[in-house]
């Protein structure tokens, strides 16, 4: 209880000061002030009836006062607050599982030396494609029914980001002084899962930095990131209770190139990482540690009309070979040579009577491997205040797959959202 309360005196205290900042912001002429109220539910319903259908209501709000002067600071935060009648703990014990995508920052310009941001933030590295090969700066919740690669899955991140442009180069620069961890499943397999340690200042430190260069039409970009990991592993650790699986953290260096450019209707888009010490297996005995190389290459054709329709292609890359797809979590590989997995993916995004009608559709397919995951998706706009989503999801991926986060899940996602 003294854990919410902290939580909920923090949060009042930023919506105070967010207040008296907004309000001195509008008696004057050096801030404009923008803000943003949702008022919204969710409905979740597991198909396969391995977990209870979630139905949750929530409230987000979003302040941003942003200076006329470079020499005043600019303010931000965002944060939404859940209540899920099925759980108790949502309005009994107010606490972190209330406050969801929070985020708060204070930002400077410099005269000569670009913009630096600080506070709880939400950073996106790479083209966006359909895995986040790059997107490694936020954690993402392995636990959100939503699932692991939904684009609302990010944790933020209390850092220190500061952005540097001269020319057709920009430089971005990341510290995080303790880097915020993937809430942990319960169970994988059947298997409980001991909750680690908690982090040191240094041991769980991170940090990072982006290049861009603009050539022309193209947009080239180079990624460099220290972190821990962020897709779990596992191994053994007892038999006697339900904690009989651990999670292995080692520190995995990440190298990386992006690129975009668009030709007529066409854009062209890629991603390309190299991991450094990433482990080879998802649930084993003893995880063994490897490079792997991930590329990622698309293309979207943008009609007269915006319609959408695009085509990725994912290579996966190991020098030594992981565990062999498998369903069971004690799958065994040779590791004495490479092995290479591939996957497709096909994506359309489309829109009616003037966008009130938004369908999307997306199928991504293991070429050498099972993987399989469908996402179909459509938005109806009543207005500009009123959206509804609607949402069905399924896939299949083995617990040893390098995918294995996308999990074997058939569900079906509703939304309701009114803008104030």
């Amino acid at each position: 209880m003294k854990y919410g309360v902290k939580w909920f005196i923090i949060l009042l205290s930023f919506n105070l000061a967010y207040g008296a900042a907004a309000q001195k912001a509008e008696q004057s002429t050096r801030w404009s002030i923008t803000k943003t109220r949702l008022l919204g539910a969710d409905a979740i319903a597991d198909l396969n009836n391995e977990n209870p259908n979630i139905v949750s209501f929530f409230w987000q709000d979003r302040y941003r006062l942003d200076p006329y002067s470079p020499r005043d600071y600019g303010l931000e935060l965002k944060y939404k607050l859940v209540l899920n009648p099925a759980d108790e703990n949502t309005y009994t014990s107010i606490g972190q599982q209330n406050i969801k995508n929070v985020t708060a920052t204070i930002s400077r310009q410099w005269s000569h030396w670009g913009q630096s941001i600080f506070g709880l933030q939400e950073v996106s590295w790479g083209e966006n494609l359909f895995m986040p090969i790059l997107d490694l700066v936020n954690p993402r919740d392995v636990t959100n029914p939503r699932g692991y690669y939904d684009s609302g899955n990010k944790l933020s991140q209390l850092m220190l980001r500061h952005e540097y442009q001269k020319g057709d180069y920009s430089l971005q620069l990341i510290i995080i002084p303790l880097t915020r961890r993937t809430p942990f499943p319960e169970a994988i397999a059947g298997f409980g899962v001991k909750q680690p340690k908690e982090l040191l200042p240094g041991q769980g430190s991170e940090y990072g930095a982006k290049l861009s260069q603009l050539i022309n039409a193209l947009e080239i970009q180079y990624y460099i990131l220290s972190h821990l990991p962020r897709n779990p592993s596992y191994t053994f650790a007892s038999y006697s209770s339900n904690n009989e699986l651990e999670v292995n953290e080692e520190r995995i260096l990440t190298l990386g190139s992006s690129f975009a450019i668009a030709s007529q209707e066409i854009v062209y888009r890629g991603d390309f990482a190299l991991h450094n010490n990433y482990p080879a297996s998802s649930v084993q005995y003893e995880i063994e540690r490897t490079n792997l190389i991930q590329g990622i290459v698309g293309a979207e054709y943008v009609t007269q009309s915006a319609q959408t329709f695009g085509i990725e292609a994912h290579i996966d890359l190991w020098e030594d070979q992981p565990e062999t797809y498998s369903d069971g979590p004690w799958a065994s590989a040779d590791s004495s040579q490479a092995q290479e997995y591939f996957w497709l993916g096909i994506s359309s995004r489309m829109t009616f009577f003037h966008d009130i009608l938004q369908p999307q559709f997306f199928y991504f397919r293991g070429v050498s491997n099972d993987d399989t995951l469908i996402r179909i998706l459509t938005d109806y706009n009543i207005g500009d205040d009123i959206k509804v989503n609607f949402e069905v999801q399924s896939t299949s991926a083995a617990t040893t797959s390098p995918k294995f986060l996308l999990g074997g899940v058939e569900r079906s996602l509703m939304s309701v959202t009114y803008i104030f």
